[in-house]
């Protein structure tokens, strides 16, 4: 359960493939529970709703005014990324997104700097973070300067002292 003692609601945004394994990850996560799926292709978004018992919803904006949402997790196209993080901080939902994170480096920034702004979690995808060579990439790293190791659907993610992002160089 979350600090609150509650589920975290996520929303899938984007019904593509790479859906699929945010979907699954939700469902395998005790703490986290799907509310609702989005995407502008209004059969796949209901194909999705009814498949996993949610709300379909085909526009994004209508979304982030749901107060069932907590958190959505963008599985978009990579463009689509920068401006969809920095609306859904402006709504107050936590963010996951897939990677990449952004196209250029002054998105990712303008994301981030637009998160804190607004007090909500951003994390992106980083699929083989716990393979030997990943772990061995991050040996070196300052312990103040780590990323977090864990699942991006667990409480972990939401509390701000366990979330640690990997300093710019």
């Amino acid at each position: 359960m979350s600090q609150q003692g509650k589920q975290v609601r996520f929303a899938v945004v984007g019904c593509g493939v790479i859906a699929k394994s945010h979907l699954i990850g939700i469902e395998q996560t005790d703490t986290a529970v799907l509310v609702a799926v989005c995407d502008a292709n209004p059969e796949r978004a209901k194909e999705y709703a009814e498949t996993y018992g949610v709300r379909a919803f085909t526009a994004y904006t209508e979304l982030l005014a749901s107060d069932e949402v907590d958190v959505v997790c963008l599985c978009t196209p990579s463009g689509m990324h920068a401006e969809q993080t920095i609306q859904a901080a402006q709504a107050g939902k936590h963010v996951v997104c897939e990677k990449p994170m952004a196209i250029v480096l002054e998105d990712a920034r303008r994301m981030i700097e637009i998160c804190e702004a607004n007090r909500v979690k951003l994390t992106t995808i980083f699929p083989r973070r716990m393979t030997p060579t990943s772990l061995w990439r991050f040996r070196g790293i300052p312990l103040s300067s780590r990323i977090s190791l864990h699942s991006p659907y667990s409480p972990m993610a939401i509390r701000p002292r366990f979330v640690i992002w990997l300093k710019p160089l």
